[in-house]
């Protein structure tokens, strides 16, 4: 069944309480109820689903699977994936599909020759390997592993009697009785039909230029009434229509004038000599191919250390309208007799992140009801701990406090549920002189509408403030100090701003790959009156998703007693 997915923040100064959650929930899934879940099945080439909610159900089952139980269930279908998830069990399998659709590729290249432009050159086009590696390449612009492998080689899903095509311009939507006529309408605007034969580069960007969500900062735009998520799909063509997510442009950090942040130096890896290795790593070049990342960001790195063998690490923020996903993930691949590349399992397999941060700007949605006074709460295994702006969350002063037991967060956003969960509510602050000085300048920053500059103040006061309070407060209960797996909210009511700190760390033995989802979903979200009532809303003008994803990482494999990997930062 599906999951409401609220904004914390929003739901704690909004007074909203468990009991209210769990009725909604309950509500939302009494309207579902006559909604009938079915397995998908293979029509015209594509995985059909009779609704989206069936697609939720299925994609939900395996999308934190590991890779065996994703083909299992992909071969079951005898569906040939977009980028098929390739092992020992089914390399034979997808060698024969693969090799079937590189011969289709080659007929339809050779006859296009001339005709469409931004072809490759001749030699690519008869090359084998190399359109085995551009299969490959495609993780640069389906990212998600599952949902590439749920599309069709041509880049499709049906739900209901819609047909989703994903092209190098974007998404098109439009009904299956329909579909020749956007086989027409791309042949006339020279866009490509394959996502392995690119559209010429020109015509791409004037077509993504002209059909481009607007810029809420834009001439005549007000960003505090303009929501580039609430109608993200447009029609191009009668009966044809089309999605490209918003991608906030960049925009230069303004430097602090006082306060400067300091570096963290937390350590990497808990083990010293692990922690060394990954130390000695330069932050490498994440690689972008031919493709481009239209659908969000694919931050990528490879450490091949043999002809035959590679690490890939990976960050990932993407939004393909039907799904999104946003984590990290690191794979040990082998590439065999088939020339594919197949997972392998290594000795073992650290992946870990210590920062990851992001923003969810919620402006567009209420009028907001300022706490009067800073509240602070701490979930960790079941337990609630209310901090009041009375007490103050300080080490070694906690009489206003008071914990609540039996609080499970498993109906909260997937993003907020981790081993320890630390969400701040900030209240009205004004003007004062001391404003940069406050939470180390994060609240001056938010209110400067500054992210990039929130960011550094953000990560100042996680390893300055946050950890070590935390620390102070576990050894309080008898705990040992957290050092991993932490989650932490920075809510400002004011401004519409909600600000997340993420850390995490896995170490696994004999396993092919370590991924950490910090949050998937489908076009499931929600309302909020000016009353401050929220309402499950299942369209895609409820959905509020992170924006700015930024990450500090590592992604490191063991093999044959030596360790190889990558280290990202895309905070640079």
């Amino acid at each position: 069944m599906k999951k409401v997915y609220l904004i914390m923040g929003t739901l704690t100064f909004l007074g909203i309480n468990h009991g209210c959650r769990q009725e909604l929930i309950a509500s939302e899934q009494s309207m579902q109820s006559n909604i009938e879940i079915t397995d998908g099945y293979v029509k015209n080439g594509r995985l059909y689903f009779a609704n989206k909610e069936s697609l939720q159900h299925y994609y939900d089952n395996v999308k934190n699977e590991n890779e065996e139980i994703i083909a299992k269930y992909i071969d079951s279908k005898g569906l040939i994936s977009l980028r098929p998830i390739v092992t020992e069990q089914n390399e034979k399998l997808i060698l024969a599909q693969t090799q079937a659709r590189i011969n289709s590729l080659k007929e339809d290249k050779l006859k296009l020759v001339g005709k469409v432009a931004g072809l490759k050159n001749a030699t690519a086009v008869v090359n084998d390997e190399q359109i085995k590696d551009d299969i490959d390449d495609l993780e640069d612009i389906i990212g998600d592993d599952a949902f590439a492998a749920f599309l069709n080689n041509n880049g499709e899903i049906q739900v209901d009697n819609k047909i989703y095509k994903y092209t190098d311009v974007g998404l098109f939507i439009v009904s299956d009785n329909k579909y020749s006529v956007l086989q027409q309408y791309l042949a006339v605007n020279n866009i490509s039909n394959n996502l392995l034969t690119p559209t010429d580069f020109d015509i791409k960007n004037d077509f993504i230029e002209e059909h481009k969500p607007n810029d809420p900062y834009g001439p005549g735009n007000d960003p505090s009434k303009f929501n580039p998520d609430k109608n993200p799909v447009i029609e191009v063509f009668p009966e044809i229509d089309y999605f490209i997510p918003y991608r906030p442009p960049v925009r230069p950090s303004v430097p602090p004038t006082n306060n400067p942040p300091k570096e963290p130096l937390p350590q990497i890896d808990p083990e010293d000599e692990v922690n060394k290795f990954v130390n000695s790593l330069p932050n490498c070049d994440t690689y972008h191919t031919w493709l481009q990342s239209l659908f969000g960001d694919s931050d990528m790195c490879v450490d091949k250390y043999e002809s035959h063998r590679r690490v890939k690490t990976k960050a990932y923020n993407q939004n393909y309208y039907l799904v999104y996903s946003i984590g990290v993930q690191v794979k040990h691949q082998y590439k065999g007799w088939t020339g594919l590349w197949r997972k392998e399992k290594a000795d073992e397999i650290r992946l870990g992140v210590t920062a990851s941060e992001f923003y969810y700007d919620y402006t567009p949605y209420l009028n907001y009801l300022v706490p009067k006074t800073r509240q602070t709460n701490v979930y960790n295994n079941g337990n609630r701990l209310l901090f009041n702006g009375a007490s103050f969350w300080s080490p070694g002063y906690y009489p206003g406090s008071y914990t609540m037991t039996g609080y499970s967060i498993q109906n909260y956003p997937k993003i907020f549920q981790d081993d320890i969960y630390i969400e701040d509510i900030v209240p009205f602050i004004g003007n004062g002189s001391n404003i940069d000085l406050i939470d180390k300048g994060l609240y001056a920053a938010a209110k400067a509408g500054n992210n990039v500059l929130a960011y550094d103040k953000l990560n100042a006061l996680f390893w300055d403030e946050v950890m070590k309070r935390t620390g102070n407060l576990w050894q309080s209960l008898g705990k040992p100090k957290p050092n991993n797996n932490v989650t932490y909210s920075y809510s400002v009511p004011e401004f519409g701003k909600l600000y997340i700190h993420k850390m995490f760390y896995r170490k696994e033995n004999n396993v092919s790959h370590s991924e950490r989802t910090f949050d998937w979903g489908f076009q499931i979200g929600f309302n909020i009156g000016s009353d401050g009532s929220i309402s499950p809303n299942t369209s895609a003008s409820g959905l509020i998703r992170p924006k700015g994803y930024k990450v500090k990482m590592y992604g490191i494999a063991k093999k044959n007693g030596a360790w190889h990997g990558s280290k990202i930062d895309t905070f640079k």
